[in-house]
């Protein structure tokens, strides 16, 4: 505690020493911190909060309050310097989203980032983006009212209640001065970090049960909408679609998304865990075992995860599954399908692109699933932007071709996935990576809705399609009671 207090105070030394160039001061921490950020993420009042854990457990961020604010992340290359990241995401289709409470795309700068990085601890806060920029965005844009980056110059950003009481109105500044302007920034810089929390307490364990629970659609709608989808592949609309379900719990005591977060952090493994709160009523968050991508410079990584069987109660059990589901002709298949899709999106964006000819079994706590790598080089130019336009949403949350698979979903399915299966990550001008969010849940207030989806192909089963997303949705279930519904 007084490591990490003492660090705050002497950040904000840096900040008020700091000259009208300094974008960002960052400062690596003598020693961790007393707290986990989970709990830590909760106390803070800044918002937006946004947690990132990537798959690997080498790097655990989280970042509060907002420098710039994008609906269209392509604008902020721009802003960004090096060492500067943009976190967000968007949702599952990106643009025509109907789902109360998530916007169809959020991207910010943030003020305050606590980050680790393997052993290492950086606490860090931006004061502004790239000056170079100045001349592209107007003051109405950059900082004062959070503008997405979409308006031209000069014109006011549209209201957006996701922004609403986020920077105080004395920021709002329409003095053009670089001097204003910074010891604008230095104030804003130095008021975030001292409205840091210090005092962290641990969170309490999720103990709750389930009191009821509303499925969308139901076990019977269910069955009707998969004669649809497989009359529709029997027609050749489409090769797969991808079915989803979403699954309003009533509990017998509220969760918070942070609780739901750091119980899923122990339990689920070789995931990427997320939680995104725009606001104090509302959070997105999840632990997914997908990858969209990570970009490295030139260099793409990317996967087909697709095909999907349970774990098995005992060893032998788990192998026997683990034999079916590599050999199944269907799921293999299925698999094939997301890499068709990935490899027609990536081709016009690379100069090579290798693929991983047999695919191999990732076994979660839950499920197992069959994968495949992809790699690409990438032609120059190609960002993280343009991977994210291009590869969202792939046929592993789609379906095959995507076109038709999509128009299916919007047309059928009885409620909007806002940011299920959407992508959440981050964008610098070094490297981008975004997971897709799948085995996720948004929290409103009291409510919490989980949900999953399943591929459908010729042969796919209803009451084995609805049991797989049983399976998928116990990933976080599980950690909310032991008698699932």
């Amino acid at each position: 505690m007084v490591h990490f207090h003492q660090a705050v105070r002497q950040l904000i030394n840096q900040v008020q020493h700091s000259s009208d160039k300094t974008l960002r001061c960052t400062l690596t921490l003598s020693a961790p911190p007393s707290f986990g950020l989970p709990d830590w993420l909760e106390c803070q009042t800044l918002f937006p909060k946004f947690y990132w854990q990537d798959r690997e457990g080498q790097e655990e961020v989280v970042a509060l309050g907002q420098c710039y604010r994008f609906d269209d992340p392509a604008p902020a290359y721009s802003v960004i310097s090096a060492g500067q990241r943009i976190w967000g995401g968007r949702s599952f289709d990106g643009g025509t989203d109907k789902s109360p409470g998530c916007p169809e795309s959020f991207f910010f700068m943030p003020l305050v980032e606590l980050i680790r990085d393997g052993d290492v601890w950086i606490l860090a806060v931006n004061l502004s983006g790239n000056p170079l920029s100045s001349d592209q965005f107007s003051d109405n844009q950059f900082p004062g009212n959070q503008c997405s980056g979409n308006q031209s110059p000069g014109e006011q950003c549209s209201e957006n209640q996701f922004c609403e009481n986020q920077v105080p109105e004395n920021q709002c500044c329409k003095n053009n001065s670089a001097e204003s302007q910074f010891a604008l920034n230095q104030s804003r810089a130095i008021d975030a970090l001292e409205q840091l929390v210090m005092n962290v307490p641990e969170l309490k364990p999720v103990k709750t049960g389930i009191q009821s629970v509303v499925h969308q659609p139901d076990e019977q709608q269910w069955c009707d909408l998969m004669d649809k989808a497989l009359s529709k592949i029997q027609q050749g609309a489409f090769d797969k679609v991808v079915l989803a379900r979403q699954s309003s719990y009533g509990l017998k005591t509220p969760v918070r998304a942070a609780q739901l977060l750091k119980a899923s952090c122990r339990q689920n493994h070789h995931s990427f865990h997320f939680l995104l709160a725009v606001d104090g009523q509302r959070s997105f968050t999840g632990s997914t075992p997908e990858r969209l991508y990570l970009r490295v410079g030139q260099s793409l990584e990317t996967e087909a995860l697709a095909g999907t069987t349970g774990r098995g109660q005992t060893p032998v059990q788990d192998q026997e599954l683990a034999d079916w589901l590599i050999h199944d002709d269907k799921n293999i298949q299925e698999n094939q399908y997301v890499v068709d899709d990935i490899v027609d999106h990536l081709t016009p964006l690379s100069l090579e692109i290798d693929t991983v000819e047999q695919p191999r079994l990732i076994k979660l706590s839950r499920v197992q699933h069959l994968k495949r790598r992809i790699h690409a080089r990438l032609k120059a130019g190609v960002n993280g932007v343009h991977l994210l336009s291009s590869l969202q949403p792939t046929a592993a949350v789609a379906g095959y071709p995507r076109p038709a698979a999509q128009a299916f979903i919007a047309q059928e399915e009885p409620f909007s996935r806002g940011w299920y299966a959407g992508a959440i990550g981050y964008i610098s001008h070094e490297k981008a990576e975004f997971c897709v969010a799948i085995r996720s849940a948004l929290i409103v207030g009291e409510q919490i809705r989980l949900y999953a989806g399943a591929g459908i192909v010729p042969g796919s089963v209803a009451k084995e399609e609805w049991q797989e997303l049983n399976r998928k949705m116990s990933t976080l279930l599980s950690l909310m009671a032991d008698d699932e519904q």
